[in-house]
């Protein structure tokens, strides 16, 4: 068959095409308001809190806008695994870690996936079947690492609250690990600026989710070590950013 009647995910996507995609992603989202902090809370509140803080359309535009950005991540991942792109040569290196920072900023404010289920079958009409924000973000690390390039601070922070907004607990706190343990992203300095949706109290609050998960598992619930987890964790990015001591403990 010719390249015409390959499906998109099989075709060559050329990086200035993806990019200019992205553009109008980003325009789409700067319509948005900010996502609301109720997509923190345990999935069985997400009904009722979304109801009283988000509009259905608003909503739906989000619902609509995740879709279309992993639609092309997906085109990416199978253009960059076929051989179509490459990060050596010219800017293409540039390019592609912006793209795919990009794509992290975007799933960072996806719905949760329990909302993106429900609403792509309630009043989104999109039949495609999509990766949860936090799967989708995982998939952007992997790509990044496979053509060795640098995983930023802000990659970290947006693949973080992706894994917070579906729940995924463990992966954001093993993500927020990662970055003051030395032999994975190599001590990185943590930002220290407060806010439900900073980098360190999502990060600091997922430690405490999974830890409260694995604490109810193996001991009935003691609250000891979720502390200790979250002390050690504050205490980790005070040796490697002292200046910030104060903010993280």
């Amino acid at each position: 068959s010719s390249k015409a009647d390959e499906p998109p995910h099989k075709a060559a996507l050329l990086l200035p095409k993806a990019t200019e995609r992205m553009e109008s992603f980003l325009r789409a989202r700067a319509a948005l308001p900010p996502p609301p902090s109720a997509w923190l809370h345990p999935v069985d509140m997400l009904d009722d809190v979304t109801n009283a803080t988000e509009d259905t359309d608003v909503l739906a535009q989000r619902v609509q806008l995740h879709n279309d950005v992993v639609q092309l991540l997906l085109i990416l991942r199978d253009s960059i695994t076929g051989g179509h792109i490459s990060p050596r040569g010219g800017s293409n290196s540039l390019m592609l870690s912006d793209l795919l920072g990009n794509i992290l900023l975007l799933l960072g404010e996806s719905p949760p996936k329990t909302l993106l289920r429900k609403m792509t079958e309630r009043i989104v009409d999109d039949k495609r079947n999509t990766l949860s924000s936090a799967d989708a973000a995982g998939v952007v690390l992997n790509l990044l690492r496979r053509m060795n390039l640098d995983v930023r601070p802000d990659h970290y922070a947006s693949a973080i609250r992706a894994a917070c907004h579906d729940g995924r607990w463990k992966m954001a706190s093993d993500l927020f690990s990662d970055q003051v343990d030395p032999d994975s992203a190599g001590l990185v300095p943590i930002d220290s600026t407060l806010g439900y949706d900073s980098t360190v109290e999502l990060g600091l609050y997922a430690i405490a989710r999974q830890s409260e998960i694995e604490s109810q598992e193996s001991t009935g619930g003691s609250s000891i070590p979720v502390a200790n987890r979250v002390f050690d964790a504050a205490l980790s990015m005070s040796i490697i950013s002292p200046t910030d001591q104060d903010n993280y403990v």
